[in-house]
């Protein structure tokens, strides 16, 4: 098969608010239900390695890269103390949010209970800082701002009347909703309130070697056609700068990046997260702010510096790829928006939306501009506004935003193929890690050195490694792992050109979540440039049950693994419980440059909807153009390679 063309171009050059206050083991860590009695060994034919060695709960007795190990969290959480969040009726607080993920049930809104089968290793709340204070202004009946229109709207959750009082939200530069403060000295005390509150209960919920909270806030610009700019801001330890800094303070992206230069120095350490780029309508990437104002080249550089990370899924769909730019046939894996039409330029799948487009275009702007910023690691979340990270069983899924989908009716809508809506939602997403020990100081190194991977919801993991120096022997080697660490590179990594123009050996490997799907196969996706552009391949390379990638095609052949539609069952026998492979390109070029990743498929499972339809006797939504099943899926960070020594 030959290599395909992304079909990019070139980018273009050119709710707020602040409120503080074990179960039986599930499929993928959401709601209290039953595992499958259907979990499948692993079949004697599937290549495995050993897990790395394990981490103490006291924060570790292996302190080298070989002790690193898989910890799952969640980094994109709205807890009531963010304006959107109340708005939609969510009650929970930041506190609540936090025992939540350490395994303590919740109730939602509706009057549902909520718990985890398993507590999370770590959490990040990213309220969003242009509400900070906003609700607590707007539930003080002595509050001046009290009997305002936005107050109001916020209080009897009325979204019209919110929206309608709090345009200049939207204009540039954006301004506050008249009455909520008086004067920049007035709306700065607002804001720090809360941003001292929640440093506050960050601490308080930390402990090191079993759970870490980590100081967040979420920046939540709009761009073009209210297009989706969003960035989540997590800090390393507790030095934080004084604000958390929002549209406000900084009205484009490049203002963001500065202020954080400037002011989070010493002790202080943070990164920008991008999420949601696949409803930027082509923006997320642009060389430019929200206003026009190109970007310099010490504004790509300082992205370069923070912005380490980027969210591939979450409740809001897939930004990895999308059909728009590439027909890798995973690419419509969970697609909240249809393609564009003719003429289209928003609510739709547009170029330059998603991750696989931006590490194209970070490879070129390398020669072009002598730094890439878009060199991401890659991480899920869920966003959920419910105030309950990690929530992220579909088996259990019953929405993620309130009173707008908190009953089965309303999960229900759309029923049209080309409309968002929260049938088209999915449960969210998972951030992993691969670090020493649970703890701020190993989990935010993990971060900024970019190993980290995304799941779309179980606690499958993923790690991958290159070197020129791999051995075929690898994979079966009781030290993989070490060797991996000291031969080669681990993903989020840059590789230098080798000798003589050899290809580079990729170990990927993946490990199921018990307690999920097995696994189905390994892949590895390739991107580079060539004259006429962006290019992608992908290639499978490992199979389960003893199957063989088909050297034509690259793909493996269907393990036959099946779901039972009625009952949501599914295949015992078939899948795996590791897959690992040694891998070389067959089409490597040692003069160009390149970045690859890998990604995990399991075995096919109930969607939600198709779960919750089960539940009421019905025939699964979306007929036609809805799948009712999916293959949930782990993704690594990329490895870049590049031609000079």
């Amino acid at each position: 098969m030959g290599h395909r063309h992304l079909g990019l171009g070139h980018i273009a050059a050119a709710f707020l608010a602040a409120t503080l206050g074990l179960a039986a083991c599930d499929r993928k860590g959401g709601t209290e239900a039953e595992a499958p009695a259907s979990a499948a060994p692993e079949p004697a034919s599937v290549a495995s390695a050993p897990e790395p060695e394990a981490v103490s709960d006291a924060g570790g007795v292996e302190t080298g890269p070989a002790g690193r190990h898989a910890l799952f969290g969640d980094l994109h959480v709205h807890s009531a103390a963010s304006y959107d969040s109340f708005l939609f009726g969510n009650r929970v607080t930041p506190r609540e949010a936090y025992r939540f993920a350490r395994g303590e049930e919740i109730t939602l809104y509706g009057g549902r209970k909520e718990r985890l089968a398993r507590p999370l290793d770590f959490v990040a709340l990213t309220d969003h800082a242009e509400g900070f204070g906003m609700v607590a202004r707007c539930t003080d009946e002595a509050s001046p701002a009290y009997t305002t229109p936005v107050c109001e709207g916020i209080r009897t959750e009325n979204r019209e009347l919110y929206t309608s009082a709090a345009q200049g939200y939207y204009e540039m530069p954006p301004t506050r909703p008249d009455g909520l403060c008086e004067g920049p000295d007035d709306c700065r005390a607002m804001t720090q309130v809360t941003w001292r509150e929640m440093q506050a209960l960050a601490a308080e919920f930390n402990d090191p070697g079993t759970f870490t909270s980590f100081v967040a806030y979420e920046y939540s610009p709009r761009g073009p056609e209210r297009s989706s700019l969003h960035h989540n801001v997590i800090f390393a330890n507790a030095n934080v700068p004084e604000i958390a800094y929002s549209i406000y303070e900084a009205p484009i992206d490049a203002d963001l990046w500065r202020l954080l230069s400037e002011t989070c120095t010493g002790e202080c350490d943070v990164i920008t997260i991008p999420h949601n780029m696949n409803m930027s309508w082509g923006h997320a990437y642009a060389l430019n702010g929200r206003d026009g104002t190109p970007h310099t080249d010490e504004d790509l550089r300082r992205r370069a510096k923070l912005e380490r990370l980027a969210e591939v899924f979450q409740i809001k769909s897939n930004s990895e790829c999308s059909p728009a730019a590439s027909s890798d046939e995973e690419c419509g894996f969970e697609q909240g928006y249809p393609l564009c039409k003719e003429g289209q330029i928003s609510e739709c799948q547009m170029p330059m939306s998603t991750e696989r487009e931006a590490v194209a275009r970070g490879l070129a702007l390398i020669d072009e501009r002598g730094v890439d910023p878009f060199k991401h690691g890659f991480i899920g979340s869920t966003d959920t506004h419910n105030g309950d990270p990690g929530a992220t069983d579909e088996a259990t899924h019953a929405g993620h935003v309130g009173y707008l989908d908190d009953t089965v009716e309303k999960r229900r809508l759309p029923v049209l193929p080309d409309k968002d809506g929260p049938l088209k939602r999915t449960s969210g997403g998972l951030a992993g890690v691969w670090a020493e020990a649970n703890t701020r100081e190993a989990i935010f190194a993990a971060m900024k050195r970019r190993e980290t991977f995304a799941t779309s919801g179980p606690r499958l993991s993923i790690r991958m490694f290159a070197s020129f120096a791999f051995g075929d022997d690898l994979p079966e080697a009781a030290d993989v792992w070490t060797r991996a660490y000291v031969e080669g590179v681990a993903m989020g990594s840059d590789l230098a050109r080798g000798d003589a123009g050899a290809a580079p050996a990729f170990l990927v490997w993946a490990g199921r979540d018990a307690l999920s799907a097995p696994l189905y196969k390994l892949q590895m996706i390739k991107v580079w440039n060539e004259a006429d552009g962006p290019h992608e391949e992908v290639y499978d390379v490992a199979c389960s049950d003893g199957l063989a990638v088909d050297p034509v095609t690259h793909r493996c052949p269907d393990n036959g693994a099946a779901v039972d539609l009625a009952n949501c069952s599914i295949s015992a026998d078939r899948g795996a419980e590791s897959l690992i492979a040694l891998w070389r390109d067959p089409a490597f070029d040692a003069d160009a440059r390149a970045a690859y990743y890998a990604r995990a498929l399991e075995n096919p499972t109930c969607r939600w909807s198709t779960h919750e339809a089960v539940r009421d006797g019905r025939e699964p939504p979306g007929k036609g153009w809805l799948a009712p099943t999916i293959r949930e899926r782990a993704w690594s960070s990329p490895i870049w390679y590049s031609p000079q020594g």
